[in-house]
């Protein structure tokens, strides 16, 4: 296999079975191997032979050459007792021994799979024109001075300068720390609100009940300020937060893997992500090819096309912001955890929109990373 043999593109259409009768021996498993290594109609060989008598003859070496000749992919299952027989074997050629026909079938597909995906093109990692890096790292190295050398989650402002610095739309929002200026948001905003609790213990903030939506009026946005800040002891605020069209909700997130670096993760969000667990992952940056493969990877991928009369979704906006969070990771190293949800993807042509979303932040402990550039440096 691997370094001995080179995998031939196949598709399984259908499978020919050969038997043999208990007494074939070498000479016969040798004719079938050649006829079958000759047929442009076969693409690969399982060769299965079990062993009828102690210390009978070995096929190996008929096969292995008619192998060789015909240079189709080959795989063997030696039904032999205590046998321990790993692969078939000779000067030029290796041919791997399974102890059952399972085995070697799940092989023969992994490595088809394979070289399926080494077919595929690449992709390209897209370079955006419209990013404020410098913004971006001036709002990192202040929140950094802020959190201190531990690390710690950035502000709900802080989140969404972090989004916009990188085009990628949130809500019309404002904190309010009084009823007052609760009121003064709502009617800046012109419209029905979201009222969230603003609390270090409340990152979930639905758990809590800390989530009215569709807010409107002065009196209402005042009893809803109270009933936010009396959910926990240590309530900084409320967030309002203009109401948003519905559409389909998921998540977009990243994670540190120990030997991969930043993960990419691509979900349905709200609830569903953790009680479906219907996620992709994919290595950052990733190319616009693995953003496609990461939204139609998911089980739950037909409610993005539209499912049950349901409008589709925009999943081409997806598929760029995807994309835009991408390139925030690649370019802020800080970033340790990441969690966009909901992102609500609205029909066609109208985009998506980050919801809600928490981040967190550490200092780079040791090394260069050539990602981190000097504010001063950098054009706003």
């Amino acid at each position: 296999m691997p370094g001995q043999q080179d995998l031939r593109p196949f598709e399984i259409h259908r499978a020919v079975d050969v038997d043999l009768i208990a007494s074939a021996g070498p000479g016969e498993y040798g004719h079938v191997a050649r006829i079958l290594g000759a047929s442009d109609e076969i693409d690969a060989v399982i060769t299965i032979h079990i062993q009828t008598i102690e210390n009978g003859p070995d096929v190996g070496p008929p096969v292995l050459e008619a192998a060789l000749t015909s240079g189709k992919t080959q795989v063997a299952v030696l039904m032999e007792s205590g046998s321990g027989r790993a692969s078939m074997r000779n000067s030029t050629m290796t041919i791997p021994v399974y102890e059952f026909p399972e085995a070697a079938a799940k092989a023969l597909s992994r490595a088809a799979s394979y070289a399926e995906w080494r077919r595929t093109p690449y992709g390209e990692v897209p370079q955006f024109t419209d990013i404020n890096l410098g913004r971006a790292r001036q709002l990192v190295v202040d929140a950094l001075a802020r959190v201190g050398p531990d690390g710690g989650w950035l502000t709900d402002d802080e989140v969404r300068g972090l989004l916009g610095s990188f085009g990628i739309d949130t809500p019309q929002s404002h904190e309010a720390e009084s009823r007052e200026s609760a009121v003064s948001a709502w009617s800046e905003i012109a419209g029905p609100v979201a009222m969230k609790l603003i609390a270090p213990s409340a990152l979930h903030k639905s758990d809590f009940g800390g989530v009215l939506l569709n807010i409107s009026g002065a009196d209402q946005v005042r009893e809803s300020f109270d009933h936010i800040m009396a959910l926990t002891d240590d309530a900084n605020g409320v967030l309002i937060q203009e109401m948003v069209p519905t559409g389909i909700e998921v998540l977009i997130g990243m994670t540190e893997d120990p030997s991969f670096g930043p993960l990419l993760v691509f979900g349905m969000g709200g609830v569903f992500v953790e009680l479906l667990k219907d996620v992709v992952f994919r290595a950052a940056p990733i190319t616009d090819r693995e953003a496609h493969q990461m939204v139609t990877g998911i089980k739950s991928a037909k409610l993005l096309e539209g499912y049950r009369g349901q409008p589709p979704g925009d999943t081409t906006a997806l598929e760029q912001a995807l994309l835009r969070v991408s390139a925030l990771v690649e370019a802020i190293p800080e970033l340790a955890e990441m969690d966009l949800n909901p992102v609500i993807v609205r029909e066609p042509g109208d985009g998506v929109i980050v919801v809600d979303g928490r981040m967190r932040i550490r200092p780079i402990r040791s090394g260069w990373s050539p990602e981190i550039v000097d504010v001063a440096s950098v054009a706003d």
